[in-house]
């Protein structure tokens, strides 16, 4: 981040003020307007800027559940810019309770599932301005970012809630790291193209 210093003081030899450095020490979601770094681990397959994404089938989507994505084989290896079909090339429906979600420092809405039976899945809803303008996934990427500012406001910590939700996206491995909310085998709906809550 770029900071004019302007009339600004700073003490010693050009060492900031303390005022500038606990402002340099926030994270940028808490300044609006201020742009934040974009994802970077297998971030074309993400938003649909890899060579594979025109193989993604958009006009057919399959109903799943959080369980039946769950037990799915974890892939031995994650390319950075491919796609592991079927799961990759899939688009699909999930009926789940939404439970908790946060606004991630690359952008991303993370979302976390949870199945009749408990099993919980991580959904990603990136930043729009995040998305390559050539990739046939951000209609519906800016279009699920609306419909859930509609209903929340995500922010740089967790928020849990219990709402009946219907999430359809793009089946994605992600690298485990300890997420929050992560599936044994690590499988995501990322990116999400469309959310409906119930009643809505």
């Amino acid at each position: 981040m770029t900071i004019v210093h302007g009339g600004m003081r700073t003490h010693g030899r050009g060492r900031a003020a303390p005022l500038l450095l606990c402002l340099l020490a926030l994270p940028a979601a808490g300044f609006p307007g201020v742009s934040h770094a974009c994802g970077k681990e297998r971030w074309p397959v993400k938003t649909g800027t890899d060579p594979d994404a025109s193989r993604i089938d958009l006009q057919h989507g399959v109903a799943t559940t959080v369980a039946k994505l769950d037990a799915l084989p974890a892939p031995v290896h994650l390319p950075r810019d491919r796609r592991i079909p079927p799961v990759e090339t899939t688009v699909y429906r999930v009926h789940a309770t939404l439970i908790a979600y946060k606004h991630e420092r690359d952008g991303d809405y993370h979302l976390i599932l949870r199945g009749r039976s408990g099993q919980t899945m991580i959904t990603e809803i990136p930043d729009p301005s995040c998305v390559g303008s050539g990739s046939p996934l951000a209609r519906g990427i800016a279009r699920a970012r609306r419909e859930f500012n509609a209903r929340f406001r995500a922010e740089d910590h967790y928020r849990h809630t219990h709402v009946p939700v219907t999430v359809t996206g793009v089946g994605f491995f992600d690298f485990p790291h300890g997420q929050t909310g992560v599936a044994p085998n690590a499988i995501e709906l990322h990116p999400v193209l469309d959310v409906a809550f119930a009643g809505h």
